[in-house]
């Protein structure tokens, strides 16, 4: 039996906006377990993003997995929509994750030739695992979803999409 951490940051997420629609606000306790799982086993120390999606339920990764070595795609996308939301709509202390992720993202994740988004990343030097960019696995739908929250949260909260625009400007 294992944990699926790029699920739990994903249902986060999702259980916040559950909240944000009219149920329970005890949901949010559930979410801040999930993201504390995460951000604990599975974020990457030194380039951020979610480097194992697949942990035992101690937090440990399972042994044998050939994806404990990478970045996979799809987490980081989940990783960032979670960050960005709990910074922005529940002023959570996060967005130093989804600036780290956003940044191995755009910098690295990114096929900036061709275009799309790589499969994976190797967590030791962040070369694309392969030139693939898509497969039976991998549609739009995380990365869609990722771009349709931060539109989201412009619409929705633009005062605090401000103001961390303005912390990241003034960081830079």
């Amino acid at each position: 039996s294992h944990a699926t951490t790029g699920h739990n940051i994903e249902l986060a997420y999702l259980l916040s906006r559950a909240v944000e629609r009219g149920f329970p606000q005890a949901w949010l306790e559930v979410s801040d377990k999930l993201i504390k799982f995460c951000l604990e086993y599975a974020m990457h120390p030194e380039y951020g993003g979610m480097i194992y999606d697949i942990t035992d339920y101690a937090g440990q990764p399972i042994p044998e997995n050939p994806d404990n070595a990478q970045f996979i795609w799809w987490p980081q996308a989940e990783t960032a929509r979670a960050s960005l939301h709990f910074t922005v709509a529940r002023d959570s202390d996060l967005q130093d994750v989804f600036k780290s992720t956003e940044i191995l993202i755009n910098e690295y994740l990114t096929d900036h030739t061709y275009g799309g988004w790589y499969q994976g990343l190797s967590g030791d030097n962040l070369e694309p695992v392969g030139l693939d960019k898509g497969s039976i696995w991998k549609v739009a739908y995380h990365y869609s979803m990722l771009f349709a929250e931060v539109i989201r949260l412009g619409e929705v909260y633009p005062e605090q999409i401000d103001a961390l625009n303005q912390t990241y400007a003034a960081a830079h």
